[in-house]
């Protein structure tokens, strides 16, 4: 930036989007009107660079904070229950601080999503960050165990660093740890010196040590509630748990219509049958078959013409439609698939 001309033009789109970040999350949910004379262009360049995003220095944790985009609640279908305490929890407090600090409430230390695998708690993370225009970091145990001695509890202490870093800029940070119980299983399975129980140690002192208000929001998930330590999810570390179950009929028919509200021919299907259908699948079990069901309308209408997939194009796409019977099919085959010799 020019002390004297302000802003270059080329670097103006790249500025403006760095230090809206930083806007956003001191003036979230008031109404703000910003001034820049001329003369001030010191005071914006060091507002800019506070906000600068993390680099790829040497020396940085285990994963690289993405931004994430185009995820809503709106696709997550059938969990308004879920939808409405997450933003209760995190998301509000951001926006309307007002009423949290007159009742002596704070955003938890830590929310634990707890549920079988597929049922989106990973996806829930993505969606938050996504709302609060957040950088998305997500580890997994595979992520931070190390063979080397220190170096997974290293990568603990790496992760929070990174993260209280990028908060220190202005940005709003998720942490997400995703399948937690690879890190955290019960201490009397730890063994006295294993590199599990030094990680776990290390994980207890950062979550004590962190601070309410500093812009990170910690989310875990887990399928194995049950063989997490107690210390875990105790008050002041993961002190919230929220339950994802398998989606009931209902739920199922609005993850259906969102991953088949694309695909041609999907508005003259009837849903609810197919909903009825799927009992005991998840979330991500019903996009596999949406998927599944368009793969198989595209090889029946290339048979129908005699072609394969790789000449189905031109003239042949005409009449290219999803069917019921693409659905029924796709509904059998990934059945089939989780439960080899079910179905006959």
């Amino acid at each position: 930036m020019d002390p004297i001309l302000g802003l270059y033009p080329t670097d103006l789109q790249l500025e403006a989007r760095k230090g809206a970040a930083l806007f956003r999350f001191r003036f979230l949910g008031q109404s703000l009107s910003v001034e820049c004379a001329w003369e001030a262009a010191a005071e914006v360049r060091e507002l800019l660079e506070a906000a600068e995003p993390p680099s790829d220095e040497e020396g940085a944790g285990p994963c690289a904070a993405v931004r994430v985009s185009g995820a809503s609640w709106e696709d997550l279908g059938g969990m308004p229950e879920v939808e409405r305490t997450m933003r209760e929890l995190i998301e509000y407090p951001l926006r309307n601080p007002e009423p949290y600090r007159r009742m002596g409430l704070a955003p938890p230390k830590g929310i634990l999503l707890v549920g079988p695998p597929g049922t989106g708690k990973t996806t829930i993370a993505k969606i938050l960050a996504t709302q609060l225009d957040a950088l998305f970091l997500s580890v997994s145990a595979s992520d931070i165990n190390s063979m080397w001695h220190g170096e997974s509890e290293k990568n603990v202490a790496r992760l929070f660093e990174d993260a209280r870093r990028i908060a220190s800029g202005g940005w709003l940070v998720v942490l997400f740890f995703d399948e937690i119980d690879g890190l955290c299983t019960n201490r009397d399975e730890m063994g006295v010196e294993g590199v599990m129980r030094r990680t776990f140690g290390e994980l207890c002192r950062e979550m004590d040590g962190l601070r309410q208000n500093t812009g990170i929001a910690v989310l875990a998930a887990t399928n194995r509630f049950g063989d997490l330590d107690p210390a875990l999810v105790r008050p002041g570390r993961f002190d919230r748990k929220i339950e994802i179950g398998l989606p009931p009929e209902a739920a199922r028919a609005a993850i259906l219509r969102i991953h088949l509200r694309k695909l041609p021919g999907s508005d003259k299907l009837a849903i609810e049958p197919l909903a009825a259908a799927t009992e005991g699948l998840s979330g991500a079990e019903l996009a596999a078959i949406c998927q599944r069901a368009a793969f198989l309308a595209m090889r029946r209408h290339a048979a129908k013409h005699g072609v394969s997939l790789v000449d189905l194009r031109g003239s042949f796409l005409e009449g290219l439609f999803l069917e019921r019977e693409d659905l029924v099919c796709a509904v059998e085959e990934i059945r089939r698939e989780k439960n080899p010799g079910s179905i006959r």
